[in-house]
């Protein structure tokens, strides 16, 4: 017996609803990765993401992680990490750094779109903006 690749997905659809139930009763949030399958009837579902919120009520990322990590190196201090602030009547808010990108590294959200920008660029409107930080 072969599975068709629409029979992966559907499976795969209901295996996310089953842990997404799972992880809404522990408090966690679970992300599908990939599915493979194979020709010999050996589906492999891998590559199951678990992340769970940190302290500061946000989910922790590679992004996240990764800007705790080489902060030091950009010149942004770690308290900044997910920190709100308004700059030109906007709200923004640091998501974290990608270290795979050399040109756009910094991540961050205004008014809840996700955006990118250099360190320089953003330590700008961090210090444009230093009076108007909130949580």
């Amino acid at each position: 017996m072969r599975f068709t690749k629409t029979e992966v997905q559907n499976y795969g659809q209901e295996l996310q609803d089953i842990l997404k139930a799972f992880a809404e009763e522990r408090g966690l949030v679970y992300n599908r990765g990939n599915i493979r399958y194979g020709d010999d009837f050996s589906t492999k579902i891998t590559f199951m993401k678990k992340s769970v919120d940190n302290a500061t009520g946000k989910q922790e990322t590679k992004e996240s992680k990764d800007f705790l990590t080489n902060c030091f190196r950009i010149n942004i201090p770690k308290q900044l990490l997910f920190r709100k602030f308004r700059h030109n009547g906007q709200e923004i808010e640091l998501t974290g750094y990608k270290t795979r990108s050399s040109k756009y590294p910094i991540t961050y959200k205004k008014d809840g779109q996700p955006y990118k920008c250099t360190p320089t660029f953003f330590n700008t409107m961090a210090e444009k903006s230093a009076s108007e930080f909130y949580i």
